[in-house]
Parts: structure tokens; sequence; C-alpha cells
């Protein structure tokens, strides 16, 4: 009986009325259960299916029972109001776009400086939870949500924005860019307004920073690729080499720091090397924290003038 529901359910997914994708709710303090305003929520449509390029072949297939196949191009990042709630709708039509067998699921993330993503049901930490909504018609449903946890430094939730986000529309683009900007811009503060201790001064410190500056330009790169696989692509080149391209001003404008001899290790090994501990000094720190604001409000801008040049 399942299997002919299940079918039937199919059938009328594609050939017949699709509902709404509607995601709504409220973010809260894990342990106050106070909300929390201006809070960021990335919402993550998950799709499955069959996918068609212009001249009718088939580009990639997603089986029954396999994992989720993309992420949807109307995916967004929205904020929540004074009283922690938040919503966003999409048809589904709209959301599959090119897809002519369609499952979907949702994950949810939520972000504010100096707050941890956690999960609400435990308060363990998450970068996001998938949530069952009605007519997704996955076969287990998930009823956690996302909740926000204090902590003294901002949270890393660069996946959400540098290795997701393989396609975005023109509708959701803004909303993206002004998010990667907020990652970025909280990160910068953070280190640029750490105490002046050898561990806040040193490279590996600077670099966790200067790779959210980095993931901005890993967005663009991936959002102007029209194609999903030249997408992947573009953006696996950007997150490879957009730091060594920033490596010159860096230089320009500290260059009494040994940048030779830092360059020559993979700086994402560097927070637990002895490279990676070595101090800048406090006015070459102010100089970088201004080249890293100076980049990412570039990124910002180039990012939205880029994108609306397209319409």
């Amino acid at each position: 009986m399942f299997s002919i529901i299940a079918i039937a359910h199919e059938a009328w997914m594609l050939h017949g009325w699709r509902p709404d994708i509607v995601v709504e709710g409220q973010i809260v303090d894990q342990n106050t259960k106070e909300p929390i305003e201006q809070a960021w929520v990335p919402i993550l449509i998950m799709i499955s299916g069959r996918a068609f390029d212009d001249e009718g072949r088939l580009r990639w297939y997603t089986p029954e029972g396999a994992a989720t196949g993309r992420l949807s191009p109307m995916s967004t990042v929205v904020q929540t109001d004074n009283e922690g709630r938040f919503s966003y709708r999409v048809s589904v039509h709209e959301a599959v776009q090119s897809l002519g067998y369609t499952r979907f699921e949702v994950d949810l993330g939520a972000y504010k400086k100096k707050y941890q993503s956690v999960k609400a049901s435990d308060g363990k930490p998450t970068e996001s939870v998938t949530v069952h909504l009605p007519y997704s018609f996955r076969r287990n449903a998930y009823h956690d949500w996302p909740a926000l946890k204090r902590r003294l430094s901002s949270s890393d939730l660069r996946l959400l924005i540098g290795g997701n986000v393989d396609r975005v529309s023109d509708k959701t683009w803004p909303a993206w860019a002004r998010y990667a900007h907020v990652l970025a811009s909280d990160e910068i503060d953070t280190w640029c307004n750490a105490p002046n201790e050898k561990e806040n001064l040193s490279f590996g410190a600077f670099y966790e920073a200067s790779n959210l500056v980095a993931l901005q330009g890993v967005l663009l790169a991936k959002s102007l690729a029209r194609d999903p696989v030249a997408s992947r692509e573009n953006g696996a080149m950007a997150a490879t080499d957009l730091f060594e391209s920033l490596s010159k001003t860096y230089h320009d404008a500290t260059p009494e720091f040994a940048w030779s001899e830092a360059l020559r290790y993979h700086p994402a090994n560097a927070a637990t090397t002895e490279l990676g501990r070595r101090p800048f000094q406090s006015d070459q720190k102010a100089i970088l924290c201004n080249v890293l604001r100076v980049n990412s409000e570039r990124l910002l801008r180039q990012s939205i003038s880029l994108r609306s040049s397209q319409k």
C-alpha cells in the first residue's frame, strides 16, 4: 500500500499541483529561551532527482534512497525580527528549477556574533539541522531545530557559504553576499579587537580571519558560474588560490613580516605549527586589520555590482 501511495505522490509532484515550500520559525537563546533578533538563518533546500541540460540530455541523477543531490539555487539566508521570528516561501517549481523528478528537504542554520549554533533539543554544537516539512516526501521525519548559545567569540559557519553553495539565483544572491560579508567582518573584528597577546597577534589567528574574506571570493566565483559543474571547479580553484592572491597585498602592507617563509607552508595548517604562532608586531596587526576590512568591503561591492549587471 505504501509503495502505491509513494508512486502516486511522485506522479503528483511531477505532473500535478506543487505546494510552496514554507519555512518559518523562531530562533531563541538555548539557555534563557529568550528570542534572538537579527540572527542570520541560512535556509538550505536540498534537492534530488534528474537534471537535464538545454538540449534535453541527462546531466545527473540521484537514485531512490541515495543522499540528497544538490543545493537549490533558491536556498537563501534571512534574518530574524525583534521577536526572533523568520519566514521564507518559495514554490517547489522555482526551487527545483530544471529537475524533472523531485524530492527535497530543508537544512537550517543559525548565526549571530558571539553565539554558537546548537541543536535546540540537546544544546550540542551543529552547523545545521535537517527539519521536516509537509509535502517534502522524505521517508525520514526530522523534528530538531537550531538555537543559539552565548559564547565569547564569533561562530564559525564557513561550510554554509564555502562548501555547500554551488549555485545562487539572482533573487537570493544579495542575501548570500551580505551574509558572507557579515561572517568575514565578525571574524576580522574578533581578531583585530582581541587583547595584544601572542596568540591573538599570530599568523595562525590572522589566517582564520583572512580565510573568511577569501571565502567571500569563493562564493563570488561559484555564483558567477551558471553551470553546476563549472561552479564547483571554480569554487575549488578559488579556495586554493585566493589566499595566495591576497598575500601580495599582505606583503606590500607589512613587508617586515616573514611572508616568504610563511607561504612555504599550507596556510590552513598554520594555527598548529610554530610558524602559525609567530607574532605580528602591534603596528603590523593594525595595518593588516585595515587590509582585511578593505578587501572584505571590496568583495561585497564587487559581488553585488557584478551580479546585478547580469540581469
